[in-house]
């Protein structure tokens, strides 16, 4: 029965690739179209590995995105100490992923790095995820959070690679996806060697999904990030430099968002011309539209590189909306930012991890819809590290009010370091 699921789904994937395709053209792309396409589509990598790479073991770590990348970069960098003959290919599917990765491996000169390869990963069609599988030959998977992709498992599976699930989560709205599939679902989650979730409430998920293995539950990976002391260094700086009042850091913003955020600022700006706002967009394609909404409000707009200008802000025309429209770069803008919002929590899209700030210790905000985040956000809440709100004109008056309270501030600030230091 399941090889008539497989083949169902096989032949399901090759009648939506021409969606695909749309959706691909419209993305930016990480090293061009045609090597975005062939590798994508036809799993042809273009660091081709050479005699030297498949001397040692060949480790195969597949993170979606820059968040989950982050969070196995202490794991990756165990493996080759572990195992100094190791070879490591590792895959991503987003540009931010791609960027970090590919800005590791320029400013690091450590022989380790020599070891990795770094791809984008193929779409889930039978012959690309063969066709990479053949290229470089793992002998282990490494799959990251929900990466369950049932041609990936079954290639893998066929060919004797052990697959390992880390840091494993499934959200609620994923369980029920799912779980609409279960009888396929199923037979592709045990093709899992080993699966280490996230939760308890994880654990009990793939179990209800029909995982038959013991899970080990560990803390979630993404406590781990390291602190980037280069950026926290360069936002601190620009801190010091810019003569505003209080800077309000909408980060990870989403579709739906932008729009009525800036409204909202030009509301609190009336009375607050001294206060900064820095918008970061989730996805680079929509950076030049989000600047162009925020010039419709009349006020003063800049790109990020504005506040790499020693004497800007000592212009009595300084902005007050700064985009930020650079990959990679958090941790820069939460260490010059007081006040941060969440994005995607507002609006039902999920929400985003609050680890990296509460990691620095910033005054955080965020909706009712941290669904991808629930046990963390709500962990917050409960110490009374994180403030929830149900507007984006909430944000800036609870804000204000929490500012011009310095010791409400510090406390709230210090509970959120606390709180990620305590499960570190």
């Amino acid at each position: 029965m399941f090889r008539f699921y497989l083949f169902f789904y096989q032949c399901l994937s090759i009648f939506f690739i021409p969606v695909i395709l749309l959706i691909f053209f419209f993305k930016k792309k990480c090293r061009g179209l045609k090597k975005d396409l062939l590798g994508r589509f036809l799993g042809i990598p273009v660091n081709l590995p050479n005699e030297h790479f498949q001397k040692g073991k060949v480790y195969w770590v597949h993170s979606v995105s820059l968040g989950e990348t982050q969070a196995v970069y202490s794991m990756v960098k165990e493996i080759e100490k572990r195992d100094y003959t190791s070879r490591i290919i590792w895959t991503v599917s987003t540009k931010t992923a791609w960027s970090f990765l590919q800005c590791q491996i320029n400013s690091n000169s450590d022989e380790e790095w020599n070891r990795i390869v770094v791809e984008l990963m193929p779409y889930d069609f039978k012959w690309s995820v063969e066709i990479f599988i053949d290229s470089f030959k793992p002998s282990v998977l490494i799959l990251v959070e929900t990466e369950v992709w049932p041609n990936l498992i079954a290639s893998c599976s066929k060919v004797g690679i052990k697959i390992f699930l880390v840091n494993g989560r499934l959200s609620k709205k994923s369980f029920m996806r799912y779980g609409f599939v279960r009888n396929f679902c199923s037979p592709v989650l045990n093709m899992i060697h080993l699966l280490v979730a996230q939760t308890e409430v994880d654990k009990k998920r793939f179990k209800e999904l029909g995982y038959k293995k013991d899970i080990l539950v560990l803390k979630n990976m993404k406590f781990d990030i390291p602190i980037v002391k280069e950026q926290v260094r360069a936002g601190s700086t620009i801190r010091e430099n810019i003569k505003k009042h209080i800077v309000w850091l909408a980060l990870s913003t989403r579709e739906g968002e932008e729009r009525e955020l800036l409204q909202c600022w030009q509301d609190h700006h009336k009375n607050n011309s001294n206060d900064l706002m820095i918008i970061v967009p989730r996805h680079p394609e929509r950076f030049e539209q989000v600047y162009k909404w925020a010039r419709e409000t009349m006020l003063k707009v800049e790109y990020r590189s504005y506040l790499f200008e020693k004497s800007s802000f000592l212009l009595k025309d300084s902005p007050s909306i700064i985009i930020g429209n650079t990959l990679g770069e958090v941790q820069m803008y939460l260490s010059l930012s007081d006040i941060v919002l969440i994005g995607g929590s507002v609006k039902n899209s999920g929400g985003q991890s609050p680890l990296d700030a509460a990691r620095l210790g910033k005054a955080i905000f965020f909706g009712h819809y941290m669904n991808n985040f629930s046990e963390i956000s709500e962990q917050l809440l409960l110490q009374r590290s994180a403030i929830q709100i149900g507007t984006y004109k909430e944000w800036f008056f609870r804000g204000q009010t929490l500012f011009n309270s310095e010791k409400d501030f510090r406390q709230l600030c210090t509970g959120a370091s606390r709180f990620v230091n305590s499960n570190m």
